[in-house]
């Protein structure tokens, strides 16, 4: 089950459709419209899980400890995640603690590369050093993270990609996925792919994090929307591989421990 918690996004992130479709004005649901809403999914639908659909969950802090404070309050016991991801810039220790007693147990970062020149170009409005210290924060309130990350951005290379994997691998994170980038009409990447990529494909006929939804959703093809003289195709399709069987290594290795 989803809950939509606001839409809107005041950042410039250059691969982001979301202020392109929802605009740039952060709107937010009230504390108490979204446990109005959570009464219906416990006591009608009968679930005890909810994934909390909103790119800025602790945009504001005292909204986000509003809400945990509501879902406590009611006595529920829910257990959720904030799986769209939260800025890694916008989270405190007294909120990330709230944010587990009220049962919130996985929250994610999009991190997108941990290469500095190539974060840089991103304008997402933070540092790298920012991701580690979120990861900490979280993870001290016994909340598991995952990172998101993105191939073949811009400035970016099959070597930078491959430090960023192993980067992914050692700052602690709990779980991570990459995906193949795709340009999204009316984003920044969109008019720099234009003047500076060459397109391979529709931008419809994938998805960004294609590792996640790649299964039952056919229509999708695992195959890079574009390239460019110094990231070529092949070296895109390879890193993902790489990305991916490194994934079924650490699964293996846990499996184990």
């Amino acid at each position: 089950c989803t809950c939509t918690g606001s839409r809107g996004c005041p950042y410039k992130c250059t691969y982001c459709s979301v202020p392109a479709i929802s605009g740039s004005k952060w709107v937010y649901r009230s504390a108490e419209s979204i446990v109005q809403e959570l009464d219906y999914v416990k006591h009608t639908l009968k679930l005890d899980r909810f994934v909390m659909v909103d790119d800025n969950f602790t945009l504001h802090k005292r909204r986000t400890e509003s809400v945990c404070q509501a879902i406590i309050d009611r006595g529920y016991d829910f257990i959720w995640s904030c799986g769209n991801g939260i800025r890694a810039d916008r989270i405190w220790p007294d909120t990330a603690a709230l944010m587990f007693k009220a049962g919130c147990r996985e929250v994610a970062f999009g991190i997108e590369s941990m290469d500095k020149g190539v974060f840089a170009e991103l304008v997402k409005g933070e540092e790298i050093e920012d991701i580690r210290h979120g990861i900490s924060v979280v993870q001290s309130a016994g909340i598991r993270v995952t990172g998101f990350f993105m191939i073949g951005l811009p400035t970016s290379t099959y070597r930078k990609d491959l430090r960023t994997l192993a980067r992914a691998r050692r700052v602690g994170l709990d779980n991570y996925f990459f995906g193949l980038t795709v340009p999204y009409p009316g984003t920044a990447l969109w008019d720099w792919a234009q003047a500076n990529a060459r397109f391979l494909m529709p931008w419809q006929n994938t998805y960004h994090i294609s590792e996640v939804f790649r299964e039952g959703l056919e229509r999708v093809k695992v195959d890079p929307v574009f390239d460019t003289p110094e990231y070529p195709a092949d070296e895109r399709r390879k890193m993902f591989r790489i990305a991916q069987a490194s994934k079924t290594r650490v699964k293996a290795n846990a499996m184990r421990a």
